[in-house]
């Protein structure tokens, strides 16, 4: 009977993992797909275009480059030409290893279902489709910062130097991918000191294993930091002069990032807005600020719920898992709401797996009560995975994100696909149209009458957002 249950678990487990991993996939399928704009041609693709791998590792910094991503995607574009997969290869490969360790992590941290709800949401997430769609440092942001932590716990729990290194590789990455990923640093102090302090008073650990613990992480972990700051040096920028402008000052280099960093003036209003972009919308929003969140405007705030219920439930079962979560949530947000007075949510993406991990738990507390009811493990596992289904990836969006169309509709790329369907099957580059415009501009220059001009022509001169289109007829 025993055997029966095992196997009958395993198999429950088996088809709800296969479909969660499977709704990941066709939600990110949908994404790639997307058709590419101009601005983020000009801004991604074509600078890069002729550089070789080296020359934008070592190239000089600048915000828009993303120097492993370039690197990655530039191979593929000599490869296979540059087109919606190519271009989004890169981030969609780190989704999926994000989406990976995140069940491996769970699994062995908290159990076995609530990895499983923890796939499923990081799955359906819109801002990990909002990092595939327009690929940016956020995705790689959240993976290096994740496996920074998760080889931390690894550290602190077996002390081997193969974790520790590994702890000083993808803190490297993930500070020279983005300079604000350096935030990820004093977290990870902070966590270790709460572990380390923990394994003393509850004497854990000895005091000599504490101290080769303690020694291990701050060596590898300073020969990361200092390799990162020589590699910025030799790109141009003067990291820790650029940190202390903006502590101090307020303002931001321009080599930094320009137009789309906000430090905020008002330190209440920036760290209010912080606090509830972090943890009530963030997981919801298209970009920054509440006139970009998707989904229903309940979803934020069941998430936030089940968050709330996740940390309840931590602290009574998992206490020193709580207090590295803790620190790991609010670490972060004192930082960058207090001391850097930055206020966009987007520079803490390394919250957002451990967020969504915490809605997880909280979600399958909240069916404890299933127990007095239902006796069968298995019977149990597959209501609370099969509500976890409709509800994540139904409920709480508009429509259910297992139809292909509601991808088009939530990034408004639905009209963009149709005009570039339509181009690319009906129209050659050197073919001759009749070119009659509403635009007022236009009408004022061209008059009322019809001109036949040239369909690149007509491209360029008039419709630069399509212009790419052409040369990939």
């Amino acid at each position: 009977m025993e055997i029966q249950y095992k196997v009958g678990s395993r198999l429950v487990f088996f088809v709800f993992l296969f479909l969660f991993f499977g709704t990941a996939i066709f939600a990110r399928w949908n994404i790639i797909q997307a058709p590419i704009l101009q601005l983020k041609y000009d801004l991604y693709i074509k600078p890069h275009l002729k550089s070789s791998t080296s020359e934008i590792l070592l190239s000089k910094h600048h915000r828009q480059i993303q120097i492993y991503k370039n690197a990655f995607s530039n191979v593929l574009y000599k490869k296979f030409g540059v087109n919606e997969i190519t271009f989004r290869a890169f981030s969609t490969i780190v989704s999926f290893l994000t989406l990976i360790f995140i069940f491996i992590y769970t699994q062995k941290a908290v159990g076995l279902i609530e990895a499983l709800v923890s796939v499923l949401l990081f799955g359906v997430s819109y801002y990990s489709f909002i990092t595939i769609k327009n690929p940016y440092y956020g995705g790689f942001n959240m993976l290096g910062s994740f496996l920074s932590f998760y080889f931390l716990f690894k550290g602190l729990e077996e002390n081997k130097h193969i974790h520790w290194l590994l702890l000083g590789i993808f803190s490297f990455l993930s500070i020279t991918n983005v300079f604000l990923a350096g935030i990820t640093l004093p977290v990870l102090f902070v966590v270790a000191v709460i572990f380390i302090y923990r394994g003393w008073r509850f004497q854990t650990f000895s005091v000599s294993e504490l101290k080769s613990r303690s020694y291990r992480f701050l060596i590898y972990l300073s020969l990361s930091t200092v390799a990162a700051l020589c590699l910025y040096q030799f790109r141009g920028l003067d990291l820790i002069g650029s940190v202390l402008d903006i502590v101090v000052t307020h303002e931001v280099d321009p080599k930094v990032n320009a137009d789309i960093l906000d430090v905020e003036k008002t330190f209440y209003s920036g760290f209010i807005r912080l606090l509830y972009t972090v943890f009530v919308t963030f997981n919801f929003e298209h970009g920054d600020g509440s006139d970009s969140i998707l989904g229903i405007a309940q979803g934020p705030w069941v998430y936030c719920f089940l968050f709330l219920v996740g940390l309840l439930r931590l602290y009574k079962s998992h206490r020193e898992l709580f207090w590295g979560f803790i620190g790991i949530f609010l670490t972060p947000v004192i930082i960058s709401g207090m001391v850097l007075r930055i206020s966009e949510a987007r520079f803490l993406a390394l919250i957002h797996p451990f967020y969504l991990i915490t809605v997880a738990i909280g979600y399958i507390y909240l069916f404890k009560w299933l127990e007095y009811f239902i006796k069968s493990e298995i019977f149990k596992n597959v209501i609370v995975l099969l509500c976890a289904f409709f509800v994540f990836v139904g409920l709480v969006h508009p429509k259910p994100l297992w139809g292909a169309a509601i991808y088009d509709e939530l990034f408004k790329t639905k009209g963009i696909r149709l005009i570039r369907d339509h181009l690319r099957t009906h129209i050659k580059e050197n073919d001759i149209i009749i070119n009659a415009t509403i635009i007022t501009e236009l009408r004022a220059e061209l008059g009322d009458a019809l001109n036949l001009i040239p369909y690149k022509f007509y491209l360029n001169e008039f419709c630069p957002d399509f212009s790419f289109w052409s040369s990939n007829l």
